[in-house]
């Protein structure tokens, strides 16, 4: 009796996850980050939001968080995510290989397919205005630019990489370290501003 209505229960899944595959996934997704086994990740992702936040470099709904949970997943922010209240709800998985369009998301996902631990998409205003004249920081400290890494517009191989008009996309080794390296970034584009005045 016991297997017949495990079979049952198997089989009752395996029809909704064809019926209804978003939802189901969805619903593992929302288990798995509110379970004690990802509670520190959840946390570090909601500590990186809140830090994006006050610091003005993204905007809510907007900005797109991103991470690697294993060779062959992602985690992200979903689209619209409160970054003030990140929290299971708000958090998805996707697989690495999926990277379709040029969307936040996407970019996001393309770059921590590629390698990187965690990854950041926001809208740090200063920098993207330096973008919209063709320019970049390039003085400033050596402590921020040591911070900052490898800046520069939409290629490879960096660890800012500024898409003009539309964002910015950071990389570091944990959520929070992608968003100090965009912090960084941003006081370098204040810097060069403020010189230039």
């Amino acid at each position: 009796m016991t297997r017949a209505l495990d079979r049952l229960v198997r089989a009752s899944v395996a029809i909704g996850m064809r019926v209804q595959p978003r939802k189901a996934f969805r619903q593992a997704d929302q288990t798995l980050y509110a379970s004690a086994v990802s509670r520190e990740m959840v946390e570090a992702m909601r500590s990186a939001g809140q830090r994006l936040m006050a610091t003005g470099v993204a905007v809510n709904g907007m900005t797109v968080i991103g991470w690697r949970r294993s060779e062959s997943r992602i985690g992200l922010t979903i689209p619209g995510a409160d970054l003030l209240q990140l929290g299971p709800s708000q958090l998805t998985s996707v697989a690495s290989s999926t990277v379709v369009g040029t969307t936040g998301h996407d970019r996001v996902v393309s770059v921590v397919a590629s390698g990187a631990a965690a990854a950041v998409w926001a809208h740090p205003p200063v920098l993207l205005a330096l973008a919209a004249s063709s320019r970049i920081p390039m003085g400033g400290p050596s402590e921020l630019r040591e911070r900052v890494g490898r800046i520069g517009f939409d290629g490879g191989g960096l660890d800012i990489t500024v898409v003009a008009d539309e964002g910015v996309l950071a990389i570091g080794d944990d959520p929070v370290g992608a968003v100090a390296r965009l912090e960084a970034a941003e006081r370098l584009a204040v810097i060069e501003r403020e010189a230039s005045r």
